[in-house]
């Protein structure tokens, strides 16, 4: 993996701090009665997908190499964890429920070990 990847988890980690940062104030969007993201954490999610972002796309435009390093049942079981993931944290949000750090770290390890399967060797 190169220094590109390192950096990108960097600042992803940062950006996970900055979202974890106790804050009170009011919250920017309402996503359900009690949760919805603050301007701290809308500054620390705009931290955190940036770097997402560029790490996603090497992913996608190395998709071959994902797959022949990992194999099909491998990229399809991470695929599918990532989605169970996300599900998770969308039925967290929606049943004001406090299982979305459960399904965001579920969704973290489907799309880690893709990206660093996409950067390795790189």
């Amino acid at each position: 993996m190169n220094s590109t990847f390192w950096f990108c988890l960097v600042i992803i980690v940062l950006g996970t701090v900055i979202v974890a940062i106790p804050d009170a104030g009011p919250r920017v969007i309402a996503l359900s009665e009690s949760h919805g993201p603050s301007m701290t954490d809308l500054a620390g999610l705009l931290v955190i997908l940036a770097p997402w972002t560029y790490m996603s796309v090497h992913a996608v435009r190395n998709w071959r190499q994902v797959l022949k390093r990992l194999g099909r049942k491998w990229v399809s079981v991470l695929l599918v964890t990532a989605v169970t993931g996300f599900v998770l944290i969308a039925y967290a949000i929606a049943n004001d429920s406090n299982l979305w750090p459960v399904g965001a770290m579920i969704a973290f390890v489907g799309q880690v070990v893709l990206i660093a399967a996409a950067f390795r060797g790189t």
